[in-house]
């Protein structure tokens, strides 16, 4: 009887804590943490605000906080702002580009290049400057050819050297200088006479850098002395060349200066100066060539790209920022950088915008930091947060 007892009162203890427990979870459901200062911050657990660092308190959920809708803060470690790509920048003043616009391609620069031509008669053994539009270092390999002449050259000289002694030194001078005006390196004839042995084939070398352009040969093609065989042109300026139709005259024929835009490169304007206008005079149309000289120090553009030619920004200054920061849903959002890696969703209302810019009415001020690039990767994260 006594152990009989003794297993109900255990029993009633345990269905006491087990109910205890429920109510416990249950009334906990009923609040979440959140900072006094930012309630759209919401935790599910203790911890710091990630605006102002204050610590979170406990408050009960109303009606309308269940579904966390106020929630506007999305925190992202180091690690996956890195990995992501994620890129911030600040939001200032600008103008936006009128809507016209001229389609342009890059092109070498004219003024700007040098053409490669064979000194001798002879065979293209291996052609390393094989793609048009393929860009080269200087001092790389250019091609490879084979010549009977310059064989013949060489061993003159080789004798020559070898028998030194019989000769004056203004006949071995002689010999060499009929190797250099046919483009060969002193430093090859040097080699030749070093080791007294032939040089079956003789590699040229580029003299600058740049992109080939024109090419005419390939491997295995007999050329003569004086054949053009390609161009090199600069790569630290380039051309670009834009037809001008009679719709848009007014506004870009007078015009020296103009800003390039490539689609590879969003929020990078390239500055550029007029070469050459020429008029075209067609069947069915009339237009004008234009010849745009732009820098391209940092090697960035290629030529064949395609890029938009823009007439110089004018008018009002307006608050702008990238395409690529608006997150677009209705409203518009951009992410704000507020503190430690922590972004807060602003709604935007926009205005104008052009190709790479869009001008923002309200939501943001001058001076703000915003992500510009990943945004949506932002808001990836936001969602799987809310």
């Amino acid at each position: 009887m006594r152990t009989n007892l003794l297993l109900f009162t255990i029993l009633l203890a345990f269905v006491q804590c087990t109910d205890n427990s429920n109510k416990s979870n249950k009334s906990s459901s009923n609040f979440y943490y959140t900072c006094p200062m930012h309630p759209s911050v919401v935790s599910n657990s203790p911890g710091s605000c990630p605006v102002c660092n204050m610590s979170l308190v406990l408050v009960k959920k109303n009606k309308t906080s269940d579904n966390l809708s106020n929630v506007k803060y999305v925190t992202i470690d180091e690690n996956s702002l890195e990995i992501s790509g994620i890129k911030l920048d600040t939001v200032r003043y600008g103008s936006i580009y009128n809507n016209n616009f001229l389609n342009g391609i890059i092109k070498q620069d004219e003024e700007n290049t040098i053409t490669v031509s064979s000194r001798f008669d002879a065979r293209i053994e291996k052609l390393y400057a094989n793609t048009e539009g393929k860009f080269i270092e200087k001092g790389t390999p250019l091609f490879s050819l084979y010549s009977e002449k310059i064989i013949a050259l060489q061993k003159e000289l080789i004798e020559l050297t070898i028998n030194k002694s019989n000769f004056n030194n203004g006949l071995i001078d002689a010999a060499k200088k009929q190797l250099t005006d046919k483009g060969i390196n002193i430093t090859i004839i040097n080699e030749i006479i070093q080791s007294k042995s032939i040089k079956k084939y003789i590699t040229f070398y580029a003299e600058k850098s740049g992109f080939i352009n024109n090419l005419k040969v390939s491997e295995n093609m007999y050329i003569d002395e004086g054949q053009p065989l390609f161009s090199i042109g600069s790569a630290n300026t380039l051309w670009v060349e834009a037809k001008l139709y009679q719709n848009l005259q007014d506004e870009f024929y007078s015009l020296k200066n103009f800003d390039i835009v490539s689609e590879s490169f969003p929020g990078k304007v390239f500055k550029g100066k007029l070469v050459l206008a020429t008029p075209v005079i067609a069947e069915n149309e009339r237009f004008s060539i234009l010849k745009i000289k732009i820098d391209n120090p940092s090697l960035k553009l290629l030529q064949g790209s395609e890029v938009k030619v823009f007439a110089p920004k004018t008018g009002n200054k307006v608050i702008l920022v990238p395409k690529t920061a608006i997150v677009y849903e209705n409203p518009s959002k951009v992410w704000k950088y507020v503190h430690k890696n922590t972004f807060e969703q602003i709604e935007v209302s926009t205005g104008k915008s052009d190709m790479q810019n869009v001008e923002i009415l309200t939501g943001l001020s001058e001076g703000d930091v915003i992500i510009t690039d990943g945004s949506y990767l932002a808001n990836s994260e936001f969602l799987l947060i809310k």
